[in-house]
């Protein structure tokens, strides 16, 4: 590659810069294709390069455009540069780009969230410590695994039971993608570290796996997983799948024993386990028989809480036993409700709805008064209480529950959050392109530390690349550039400053002949007025006190009208009438036409318009006001 050399410009380039400025101003492109010397070149065709503008993203262009006429200067070998510089920046863009963005977001994500990552980007190698280490293998074992079927997964892959899903894969079938899957279980585990980071060192790969799925099938929020499992470390000092799986199977035995829907017995197993401070290190199961009671109980979970709320002490548990004991003659014994509602809310559940049905309350045949004041004392609405209180509405004892809860312990919980949850079918979202494009996955965190490897290199030599500089000779010449065009600019200022004024100074000039040729006319329009008014007033005999014409202002756009003028307005007296030349407008023409009458004295009619009945009217009302006597000549 040759050279490139500062360049001096001659008179008649320098001539031709200025002259064309104000063009490369607004589309930055200047003709290339002169030959006015023979070593001369074009950029935009038949040079021995080959190489177009456009092929140097814009970059020749604004070369040629900073350069101006000295477009001769530039060599073929500096365009044939400037390209390969160009296309080597922009694919290595695209593939750090890619690499970023798409091959290892996870793993950029990763260190932005949780730290404790390093690469030496001269071999690839990551160094990680702490949960983060965890986090990201077992994020990059989820995300292949979520790549491949069942029949591409290793012998650690989950599988079903129970003669089902024999050919479905638990982390490919039941996610629309393996980034939706991975990126859930990152979720999970932010949730699950944000404030006790012990609980993801007591989780293995396969319970991990596990976790994300039940999360998936069972739609149980990242939230509510990480306090599932924070609860069971609390209390235990361990964390496994086995409590959230546990949720899919009481809920599912449990709906089969009493017909109420599954989800609705899930969200109550929630519910009742999110509220460690009341319900304390509850089982599953037993959550499961309180949400199953109440649904068929017909009592709302808050009511629940709020009835369970006024045993919780035993202060207010005596009162509370006193009022229900003078109202209804219901007897309990406040220390034995204060404790059950402490340390076993299912027993107290079942021990008040029995000891109030044994006092013999007739709920079916209750007043309204007293419906109303014992739903107030459970803390329910009258509906609820009635449902609550009523026989026969417990379709399954406590006994049954409890035998339900039991048999969901031979479940497998994967095949029951799988096939009695989740959707099978939601892979079938996924195009086919993206199917595609995800077989590259695995092979992608396989190849992680070379991939970090090209991007260090792209790096480099795009740091390479960047060392280039514009020469101060060039920077220089711009800047004189630029003063000429400002000069040229100040010219252009300077000439529309004239032009202003003189447009200006011809505009007053004209609207001032144009006022002084009317005033006459104006003039002359008000005494006719005046006269035909003072005319018909004289012969009509009316009393002309408080009639007159006024004509206050010598602008044309309240005297000259289009249509009318005069207009004649009525008021409420008539001595409150006025007559007057209003809503003018300048018309030109008209003026021009009554100046050209004028001038060759032709006769100007003035017309105007007047209520004869409106004014004979009014003249009859004022003569009787006045007490003066009204005759009608009818000669």
């Amino acid at each position: 590659m040759g050279d490139i050399k500062v360049f001096t410009m001659s008179e008649a380039d320098f001539t031709r810069l200025v002259e064309s400025s104000s063009a490369q101003d607004t589309d930055s492109q200047v003709d290339f294709n002169r030959s006015t010397a023979p070593q001369s070149r074009s950029i935009s065709g038949g040079s021995s390069s080959g190489v177009k503008a456009s092929d140097s993203g814009g970059f020749i262009d604004s070369i040629t455009g900073f350069i101006g006429g000295a477009s001769e200067a530039i060599s073929s070998e500096f365009i044939t540069a400037v390209k390969l510089a160009y296309t080597i920046t922009e694919e290595n863009n695209k593939k750090i780009k890619d690499i970023t963005d798409n091959q290892l977001k996870y793993f950029f994500d990763a260190r932005k969230n949780l730290g404790n990552i390093s690469v030496d980007m001269e071999t690839g190698v990551v160094n990680m410590t702490g949960n983060t280490a965890q986090i990201v293998e077992q994020y990059e074992s989820i995300l292949k695994s979520a790549s491949n079927s069942l029949l591409e997964a290793g012998e650690d892959a989950l599988q079903f039971s129970e003669g089902y899903g024999e050919s479905l894969d638990p982390l490919y079938n039941f996610f629309e993608n393996a980034t939706a899957a991975a990126d859930k279980f990152s979720r999970i585990m932010s949730a699950v570290g944000s404030d006790t980071p012990q609980v993801i060192k007591q989780l293995e790969e396969a319970e991990s796996k596990r976790i994300l799925f039940f999360s998936q099938t069972l739609d149980i929020t990242e939230g509510d997983i990480a306090n599932l499992l924070k609860r069971q470390y609390a209390y235990t000092g361990e964390a496994s799948d086995e409590i959230i799986g546990q949720i899919g199977t009481t809920a599912k035995a449990l709906s089969e024993a009493t017909g109420v829907s599954a989800n609705q017995v899930k969200e109550g197993i929630l519910a009742i386990t999110a509220d460690v401070d009341k319900f304390g290190n509850i089982g599953v199961d037993a959550a499961g028989r309180i949400s199953t009671s109440l649904s068929l109980l017909g009592v709302d979970f808050s009511s629940f809480n709020s009835l369970t709320d006024q045993f919780m002490n035993f202060d207010s548990a005596a009162n509370k036993m006193g009022e229900l004991s003078t109202l209804f003659g219901i007897q309990m014994d406040a220390m034995e409700m204060t404790y059950l509602a402490n340390e076993d809310q299912e027993e107290f559940l079942f021990r008040m709805r029995e000891e109030i049905m044994d006092a013999g309350i007739d709920v079916e045949n209750m007043s309204n008064t007293r419906a109303r004041a014992l739903a107030s004392q459970l803390s329910m609405s009258v509906t609820e209480m009635k449902t609550f209180l009523r026989e026969g509405e417990m379709t399954v004892g406590q006994e049954g529950l409890e035998s339900a809860t039991t048999s969901a312990a031979s479940m497998d919980a994967l095949t029951v959050a799988g096939r009695d949850f989740g959707d099978e079918f939601a892979r079938t979202a996924q195009t086919a392109e993206e199917a595609f494009k995800e077989k590259f996955i695995p092979g992608a965190v396989e190849a992680r530390s070379e991939l970090f490897r090209m991007a260090r290199q792209a790096e480099a030599t795009r740091g390479e690349i960047q060392k280039i500089a514009i020469p101060e000779s060039a920077n220089a010449m711009r800047a004189q550039t630029t003063s000429i065009k400002a000069e040229v600019e100040a010219s252009y200022t300077l000439m529309a400053n004239k032009t202003v004024s003189t447009m200006q100074g011809g505009f007053d000039a004209m609207s001032n002949y144009i006022v002084e040729k009317s005033s006459g006319l104006l003039t002359k329009l008000e005494e006719e007025g005046r006269k035909k008014v003072n005319d018909l007033y004289e012969s009509s005999g009316l009393n002309r006190e408080g009639f007159e014409i006024t004509h206050t202002s010598p602008d044309l756009i309240t005297i000259l009208d289009n249509q009318n003028l005069i207009d004649i307005k009525q008021a409420s007296q008539i001595s409150d009438l006025e007559v007057a030349l209003v809503d003018a407008a300048v018309d030109t023409k008209r003026i021009d036409k009554i100046l050209a009458a004028l001038e060759s004295n032709q006769k100007v009619e003035l017309k105007i318009d007047l209520d004869g009945d409106t004014i004979a009217d009014k003249t009859y009302a004022v003569f009787l006001r006045d007490g003066k006597t009204v005759s009608v000549n009818t000669l």
